[in-house]
């Protein structure tokens, strides 16, 4: 909704919610609710422009070469950002500390996020043993004090 819908709702007092933190308002919290909300559909729109059609024509999700990040894989990214955000907003992922207040979920930051082949090991092992290498094998006795 717009902006000027938003604050029309806020004076005819059309808004409510029981989630409002004692050193807030309730026009402050919608307010900022509305500012983050828009900002993740902005990114979100701006992901769309990176997708592949495959996944709509063969239901099938097809990941790129691993590498650093994500690879090339924006199918991947959008839907690990669309799972972050649902995460982030359902109340049953969040837990309470001892003072009974909600913690949020502890979510990865998407510049930490990675891929990596789940065999990864088995392939490297298998090209340094065709190429006459080899992975020596260390075993180390810890020191007693």
């Amino acid at each position: 909704m717009s902006r000027v819908t938003l604050e029309r709702y806020l004076q005819e007092d059309l808004v409510y919610t029981p989630h409002v933190p004692m050193d807030q308002t309730l026009q402050e919290v919608v307010r900022r609710t509305w500012v983050r909300d828009g900002e993740e559909l902005r990114r979100a729109e701006a992901r769309v422009l990176g997708l592949s059609t495959h996944v709509a024509t063969t239901g099938e999700l097809r990941l790129a070469r691993a590498s650093d990040g994500l690879g090339a894989s924006h199918d991947i990214r959008d839907l690990l950002c669309y799972q972050g955000d649902a995460m982030g907003h359902w109340a049953s992922c969040f837990k309470r500390n001892p003072k009974g207040q909600l913690v949020r979920p502890n979510l990865t930051w998407e510049s930490h996020w990675h891929m990596s082949w789940q065999d990864g090991w088995v392939r490297r092992d298998a090209l340094e043993k065709r190429i006459g290498g080899g992975v020596a094998e260390v075993t180390s006795t810890p020191a007693l004090s």
